[in-house]
């Protein structure tokens, strides 16, 4: 874990996690009815934005600084099982999608009153802690979608964000 996301974690508590936008569809004339047909799924995860938000009690005066987080996840079965060649063709793979589902999560933290964060930390933590908090969410609605759209109910894989260390993380201690 890098410097940046371990200083921002020691700056941050988690306070709301909620479904702030979604979608589903069938595409292709795909009918869940049909029995014994072969589906490959795919999945994504991406922070769409960071900001920090400060909000005003105007009885008490006082201030708090947050973390608003808004993070997209998609899910999608396409018909059959796709090689890897095939799956670089965006034409062919769009003609096999079946079925479709997206959220938008947003995640709020509030930061420490005593510190300060920076852009750099706030970058880091969002693009790789903040999908980890969301895919748990995310991982039931998948579950619970599927299951009422008539789909195979899937169990989202494991997420695993690949970072590459930065040179501050090489150094030796």
């Amino acid at each position: 874990m890098s410097t940046l996301i371990k200083n921002a974690a020691k700056k941050l508590n988690i306070q709301h996690v909620y479904l702030s936008a979604s979608s589903l569809a069938f595409y292709n004339d795909f009918d869940p009815l049909v029995p014994n047909q072969l589906l490959t799924g795919q999945y994504m995860i991406n922070t769409v934005s960071v900001d920090e938000k400060i909000v005003t009690d105007t009885e008490t005066k006082t201030t708090q600084k947050f973390l608003r987080c808004y993070v997209q996840a998609g899910m999608r079965y396409l018909l059959g099982e796709p090689t890897e060649e095939e799956l670089k063709n965006e034409e062919l793979v769009k003609s096999r999608v079946a079925s479709e589902i997206t959220a938008v999560y947003c995640v709020i933290y509030s930061i420490n009153p005593e510190v300060k964060l920076t852009e750099e930390e706030k970058e880091e933590f969002g693009k790789t802690n903040v999908p980890y908090h969301v895919w748990t969410y995310w991982r039931e609605y998948v579950q619970n979608t599927c299951n009422r759209m008539n789909l195979p109910v899937t169990t989202v894989p494991m997420l695993v964000i690949d970072v590459a260390p930065k040179k501050e993380d090489n150094k030796q201690a």
